[in-house]
């Protein structure tokens, strides 16, 4: 699992750049801090191991194949509300 917090400087991170961790295979879960509103083209494409993340209602913005075959992610936790979940960002998750 990796999440970004406290330890490594989260409160400056407001974007997942592109590619960061594309071709990951062995992340398997993911939570997505407060502060972080965007998530980049490609993020976290064909992380094949990816099971689960974990996102803020801080992201206002998923680019363009940022989950592309991640096949293997089955749950997805989204801490806003019905209303957030589908103006920003179901459209990304489908």
């Amino acid at each position: 699992m990796y999440w970004i917090n406290e330890n490594n400087n989260s409160d400056n991170v407001t974007s997942i750049g592109a590619a960061a961790f594309a071709g990951c295979i062995g992340l398997t879960s993911i939570t997505i801090p407060n502060r972080v509103e965007n998530i980049e083209f490609n993020t976290f494409k064909n992380c094949s191991g990816l099971r689960s993340i974990r996102v803020t209602n801080s992201i206002t913005n998923i680019e363009s194949g940022a989950f592309y075959g991640c096949n293997g992610l089955k749950d997805v936790y989204y801490e806003g509300d019905e209303a957030e979940w589908k103006k920003d960002i179901h459209q990304y998750m489908e």
